[in-house]
């Protein structure tokens, strides 16, 4: 019996696979013959869509903060703010203000160093700037205005100095140089501390002698090596750095205030010891002359520049009372002053404007903005 059952399992098998290699037959004969055709056919390309806008793109994830941050570019950074910048020399630094250097907000800073780099401000040989950084005008604008105020006006400077103290600014502020100093007010005076006589007098070399000179029968302006020798020099000095401001600081507002006439007599000058009339109104003519030769160096730099906002400020109408004036607390200009300790040499604050001078000055720039 087992050999039986086993033979008709083997039967079985064999009759199944039979039948099912019929089916796979009958299933292939009846199947579509298939047709090759070329790779490009079964997988042709995509068709290429329009080119976004750089704003249509999407935005892109941050893998490092899984924050997402838009493709866009980041938009230019705004320019610094505006600041009010004082150059120049003794007739910018305030220096008259007060009798003695100690009393000043800055009584040296004439050399100081930037990255190892050292920028002389004055040629006094001293370091002594003499500066008042609150109540003279540059300070006063800015307060007023409500902007920083950039102060490195500094006494005794000529005009290679102030070249020194625009080096220094740009150095310190270098955002600010790269935006042309947008927005911002540089006033300055230049020119005083260049002038050199025939003789090779200093102006204020130059004031000691007139009031020093003794001669019964000549006055200082009478001698021909009292009179200046170098105004062209001056000239082109000026013109090249205003040139160089309207260059570098193109989007500020420049303003090249002019020097007052010293003296003023009224109608004598009795409160300068030394000096007569005539010398008197002989240092105002040099004064004038300056303030010309200034004015055809600021033109000079407006002509390369038509574009820039800079000008020359006179304040013959604002400084109205000399060293000559009746009155030392109503004089715009100091006559020769003290200082207010032994030996009572001759200050340098003599010939300078005094805090009312100052604030005349102030009123002139505000006027020309």
């Amino acid at each position: 019996m087992v050999s039986t059952a086993t033979d008709k399992k083997q039967q079985d098998i064999v009759h199944n696979h039979r039948s099912l290699g019929k089916k796979i037959k009958w299933a292939v004969q009846q199947a579509p013959k298939i047709v090759k055709k070329p790779l490009l056919e079964k997988m042709p390309f995509p068709t290429p869509s329009p080119v976004k806008d750089i704003q249509e793109l999407p935005a892109k994830k941050d893998v490092l903060n899984g924050s997402f941050t838009s493709s866009t570019p980041n938009p230019t950074p705004a320019p610094p703010a505006p600041k009010v910048i004082t150059l120049g020399d003794s007739y910018s630094s305030g220096t008259g203000i007060h009798r003695d250097g100690c009393d000043y907000d800055v009584e040296y800073g004439g050399n100081p160093t930037l990255n190892g780099v050292s920028y002389l401000f004055t040629g006094n040989g001293q370091n002594t700037c003499w500066m008042e950084t609150h109540t003279t005008p540059g300070p006063q604008y800015a307060n007023q205005e409500g902007q920083e105020s950039l102060f490195l006006a500094c006494g005794g400077a000529q005009t290679e100095h102030v070249e020194n103290q625009l080096d220094y600014l740009n150095t310190l502020y270098p955002d600010d140089y790269q935006n042309n100093w947008q927005g911002s007010t540089i006033l300055l005076t230049a020119g005083g501390n260049d002038i050199e006589t025939v003789g090779g007098m200093t102006w204020p070399e130059l004031l000691i002698e007139c009031i020093l000179e003794t001669s019964f029968f000549n006055g200082c302006h009478d001698e021909s090596s009292n009179q200046v020798g170098n105004w062209n020099t001056i000239q082109n000095d000026l013109a090249a750095l205003f040139t160089r401001l309207a260059n570098e600081a193109s989007g500020a507002k420049i303003r090249v205030l002019g020097y007052p006439k010293m003296m003023q007599r009224d109608p004598t000058c009795w409160s300068v010891t030394g000096v007569s009339s005539n010398e008197a109104d002989w240092i105002d003519s040099q004064c004038v002359t300056l303030n010309n030769r200034i004015i055809n160096a600021v033109n000079t730099a407006k002509n390369a520049h038509p574009s820039v906002d800079i000008e020359f400020v006179s304040v013959y109408n604002y400084l109205t009372v000399g060293a000559c004036g009746n009155g030392p607390n109503n004089r715009h200009v100091h006559d020769k002053r003290l200082h207010s300790y032994f030996p009572y040499k001759t200050s340098n604050s003599s010939f300078h404007p005094s805090q009312l001078g100052y604030n005349a000055y102030f009123q002139a720039l505000t006027n020309s903005l």
